[in-house]
């Protein structure tokens, strides 16, 4: 149960930050502005979250890994807030959800996790994603 209610938030936040790229695209505010203010909160976020916790697993691969992807995170906002600027929101979060397959693919490829019916399931379902979002997009 406590898998499905933290799934559930992700969603929900995930929506969340959909709508709040938006609302910036529409009232024209700067995607770095933006990004930037969000980030700063999500860093006081996670220090108060530190503090709570009282969390001492700090190492020089936690914080090289946490590095690299706090800037790959800022360089993907960054990049899907400019493209809100010339498209929709709908097609947009569409493709930028359509990032998951690189890591699924280089999981089952250089870590060897199964590739299960439900993992060919959710492919397909993607590849009818891929086309209805390209058929979409000849169509705008």
């Amino acid at each position: 149960m406590r898998y499905y209610s933290y799934v559930f938030l992700c969603i929900l936040f995930n929506t969340v930050l959909a709508i709040t790229y938006k609302l910036a695209s529409r009232r024209h505010c700067s995607p770095q502005g933006v990004l930037m203010v969000a980030y700063c909160a999500a860093f006081i976020v996670a220090i108060g979250g530190l503090f709570v916790q009282r969390y001492e697993g700090f190492n020089t691969s936690s914080i090289l890994i946490g590095l690299a992807a706090g800037i790959m995170y800022f360089l993907a906002g960054y990049s899907f807030m400019r493209a809100l600027d010339h498209g929709r929101l709908s097609l947009s979060w569409t493709i930028r959800s359509l990032a998951i397959v690189i890591p699924i693919v280089a999981s089952i490829v250089f870590w060897h996790e199964d590739l299960n019916w439900k993992r060919c399931i959710g492919f397909c379902f993607l590849a009818i994603c891929v086309v209805l979002v390209g058929a979409e997009r000849k169509n705008s």
